[in-house]
């Protein structure tokens, strides 16, 4: 399982603020003397050295002038042999940073104290979920591995739940904004419209926000109860024949549309139910159309044929009217299940869920 505080350098944005002058006096617990700290930012998606200082008294400051609000991670070593980081954001004012026995503590600017909130409250989930995950290897029956599964499941939720009260809490300032371009992925179109339109006031002339804000709004318009969007794509075949989704969904009752691709570990897990779904409702007015965001088409038709998929499989060729486009996908497996008059009756049906509605809707 994936750590629950997800703070991805690399895909950090920054933006611009009245420009000022910074410093940053820190106390690093433990660490020798003379020892080097290097200040980082990023530069073109890249960790950059900003500035470096030696260590005096277990203490260092740095001090400059900035006209951003930017994520910065300072890096150094306690013990000679271990690397250690601490993350911050680099704006006007007098920040401070404590860190000791790998954790740190930020405080002195609005957004540091807004950051230091967060990172608090994710790290105490970050430890439950580890006890969990220690639960789930010392299971000795279905029942208490279930029963754990049960338990990370509901600490997700409740991680998502901080991440968006974090967002609106912060709408206002560059740490709402980064977490809304990283965490974003994490929530339904509705929950993501409830956060553009709080950020709009402040981040509707940016331009990445802006775009952004239109594809939530498209987003929403493929919302359960909402017409579907219809698209023509290749079909496999060895003459590039094109189909529409139309044809499939104005011939069938119900029609599930998945988003896949070969390399795709969860995809790929999902078949044999799939599978086993399909021979036993097809007849009764079922359809499975697969899009595949494979770029190698060699590898698309490898794993159609070793999953012996018998349903339409179709490709999607990454243009600006191709299906993953028209439906914003940005993560697979994503699906929709569509009805006869091309409703869209649920979405991201996994495993035993796609039963169940086909049990709902074919009666």
């Amino acid at each position: 399982m994936k750590k629950l505080f997800l703070l991805s350098l690399i895909a950090l944005l920054f933006t611009a603020c009245s420009g000022n002058s910074y410093k940053v006096n820190g106390k690093i617990y433990g660490i020798a003397d003379d020892a080097t700290i290097t200040l980082f930012h990023i530069v073109d998606g890249e960790l950059a050295i900003m500035d470096s200082t030696k260590v005096s008294g277990e203490s260092f400051s740095f001090s400059g002038k900035t006209d951003t609000c930017e994520i910065a991670m300072l890096s150094f070593s306690v013990d000679g042999l271990q690397s250690n980081s601490s993350t911050f954001f680099l704006e006007p004012g007098n920040i401070k940073i404590e860190y000791a026995n790998g954790m740190q503590h930020v405080s002195g600017t609005h957004v540091n104290d807004q950051f230091q909130i967060f990172y608090e409250k994710s790290t105490e989930m970050n430890d439950r979920a580890s006890a969990i995950e220690m639960e789930i290897q010392r299971a000795q029956t279905e029942e208490e591995q279930e029963a754990a599964f049960d338990k990370l499941t509901d600490l997700q939720e409740e991680f998502t739940d901080l991440v968006k009260s974090s967002i609106l809490n912060n709408a206002d300032n560059s740490f709402g904004y980064q977490q809304l371009m990283e965490s974003y992925d994490m929530f339904e179109p509705e929950d993501l419209l409830e956060i553009v339109v709080k950020m709009e006031p402040v981040y509707g002339t940016d331009e990445i926000f802006a775009s952004f804000a239109e594809y939530v709004k498209g987003q929403v318009n493929l919302s359960v109860g909402n017409k579907y969007i219809d698209f023509e794509a290749e079909i496999l075949s060895n003459d590039g024949k094109r189909v529409k989704l139309s044809d499939y969904v104005a011939k069938n009752e119900l029609v599930l549309l998945d988003f896949w691709a070969s390399l795709c570990g969860p995809c790929r897990r999902e078949i044999p139910t799939l599978k086993e779904d399909y021979a036993k409702w097809h007849s009764k007015g079922f359809e499975i159309v697969s899009v595949s965001v494979d770029e190698d088409r060699d590898a698309w038709k490898e794993a159609i044929a070793e999953e012996q998929m018998a349903w339409i499989q179709l490709i999607d060729d990454a243009s600006e009217t191709s299906p993953a486009t028209l439906y914003g996908i940005t993560s697979i497996p994503t699906t929709y299940l569509i009805n006869k008059e091309g409703v869209i009756l649920e979405k991201n049906l996994r495993g035993s869920a796609v039963e169940e509605a086909l049990q709902k809707y074919l009666k």
